[in-house]
């Protein structure tokens, strides 16, 4: 067993890296001249499209169905009597619209 560990294994580890290293001395410097004749080739040509006489349609349709949002309760940030309603009940409201006047009833 000792033969194998100072010998043998060593010996095949230099052989190995040996041919992994002359391959890539190889591919490196060495290239093969068959990929070196090869030269690149395209070709540009414009697309020709035949002129008719047509109208342009530009209609879009679609299906879809409006509904509702849930409501929803508004808490304030004051503790007080609502002293009037600015929205009634169903009605639409928008961004930033008073909706209710709340009277504090114990100062800050």
């Amino acid at each position: 067993m000792i033969v194998w560990r100072r010998w043998i294994f060593p010996l095949l580890l230099v052989v190995i890296f040996g041919a992994c290293a002359a391959a890539l001395v190889k591919i490196a410097f060495f290239p093969d001249r068959a990929e070196s004749v090869v030269s690149p080739e395209a070709s540009v040509t414009d697309p020709i499209v035949a002129v008719e006489r047509g109208s342009v349609v530009n209609a879009l349709s679609l299906s879809g169905n409006v509904a509702r949002d849930d409501a929803y309760a508004v808490r304030g940030e004051l503790n007080g009597t609502v002293l009037a309603v600015h929205v009634g009940e169903g009605a639409a409201v928008a961004a930033g619209q008073k909706l209710y006047t709340v009277r504090q009833d114990d100062p800050r």
